[in-house]
């Protein structure tokens, strides 16, 4: 909502849900395939927000919480919860909302790994760039499956 010409907080979206990456090669919504797990462009190590091929997302007031399933090893990732109240979160991240993004640094060695998550036609957007001197910026789109939260 538009009031004055501000941008209420309103816009900020809710992130809540079980989201699959959407793989190209597969069709919109299918899975990535499982070769494809570990790949440099699924695995955004470093970054707070790693979901790889799939996630689920709860985000309260003034937290957002990462899960992910276990990999092929059985063994799933730790949690990731970040404070969405300015606080640093002890996953040596800062959060920030502007507007309709949200913005989360991660501070890590010598460097950062900056992620903008945005909502895009329904859809997941991850964007990750990397300190300098890294590589390129990989951008991620996941959708929601229909029965997530």
């Amino acid at each position: 909502m538009l009031l004055g010409g501000r941008v209420t907080a309103q816009t900020q979206p809710d992130f809540s849900g079980h989201w699959v990456l959407v793989n190209p090669g597969t069709g919109a919504g299918q899975p990535a395939s499982s070769r494809a797990s570990r790949s440099p462009q699924t695995d955004i190590r470093g970054g707070a927000i790693n979901c790889v091929n799939e996630c689920t997302i709860v985000q309260k007031a003034d937290t957002l919480s990462i899960s992910r399933p276990a990999g092929q090893d059985g063994v799933a990732a730790k949690d990731v919860v970040l404070s969405l109240d300015g606080h640093q979160s002890s996953f040596n991240a800062s959060v920030k909302w502007d507007g309709a993004t949200l913005v989360v640094i991660r501070s890590i060695a010598m460097s950062a790994v900056t992620q903008i998550l945005s909502l895009q036609d329904g859809k997941l957007r991850v964007v990750s760039a990397f300190g300098a001197g890294g590589p390129e910026p990989v951008t991620l789109m996941y959708e929601r499956r229909p029965d997530s939260l």
